[in-house]
């Protein structure tokens, strides 16, 4: 019995492993994005991708953003990454390079434009362990 068990913890271990492989968890130090929107719009998508890619992928929101809300994007494998954000507007504001550092992140503002483009949007960084308060 004592072999039969030991044998189940095994593999439920590797079942565990391979799953978080194959689900694209990033295993080690992750960083953050910190979406904050206030302009007078909802932002209805919020895409991150790495600078390298092509394609945008999938929309980062669970929700829609409402004016004065924020939310984290977290669990980000560092890197240098372009962010998109889409309004209810169908405005888009798009920032290219933005670097995010293990145990890290930044703040990405999101507000309204001076231009006809809708949206405008700034990026700070925040020291690492920002949001581990």
């Amino acid at each position: 019995m004592r072999g039969f068990l030991s044998n189940v913890v095994v593999a439920v271990v590797v079942v565990v492993a391979l799953g978080t492989m194959s689900s694209g968890c990033v295993l080690g130090p992750t960083s953050t994005v910190r979406v904050v929107n206030i302009s007078s719009q909802s932002i209805v998508e919020v895409n991150i991708k790495k600078s390298t890619a092509s394609n945008w992928g999938s929309n980062r929101l669970r929700r829609n953003l409402a004016p004065g809300d924020s939310v984290d994007i977290t669990g980000i494998e560092p890197g240098t990454y372009d962010l998109r954000a889409v309004g209810a507007t169908s405005a888009v504001a798009e920032r290219y390079g933005v670097l995010l550092e293990a145990d890290g992140g930044v703040q990405w503002t999101l507000s309204n434009a001076k231009s006809a483009s809708g949206l405008e949007s700034t990026v700070s960084l925040e020291e690492p362990g920002f949001w581990m308060d």
